[in-house]
């Protein structure tokens, strides 16, 4: 349930998040936040150690990207809930 409500509260920034980037950067935030939603979809179907290391990767592309427009806290915040996920 945890990792559920995990993914689904990541997805919901990420959607916020999106309406935010700029027009010259929109095809790469879009990729970057299409690969979190695809790499969360298939983590959620199949917990595997790969599918939860390739999800934390993609989280943190797109955190670390100039597209996420979080303020410090908030890439604080994701930053500490992406460490939590357990891949094993």
């Amino acid at each position: 349930m945890k990792k559920a409500l995990s993914v689904l509260l990541i997805a919901g920034v990420l959607s916020v998040s999106m309406t935010a980037c700029k027009k010259d950067k929109a095809e790469d935030c879009t990729a970057l936040a299409q690969a979190v939603s695809d790499k969360g979809a298939a983590y959620m179907t199949s917990s595997t150690a790969a599918n939860c290391n390739a999800y934390k990767a993609a989280l943190n592309d797109y955190v670390n990207s100039s597209c996420s427009q979080l303020t410090a806290d908030q890439k604080a915040l994701y930053q500490e809930m992406i460490a939590d996920l357990d891949c094993q």
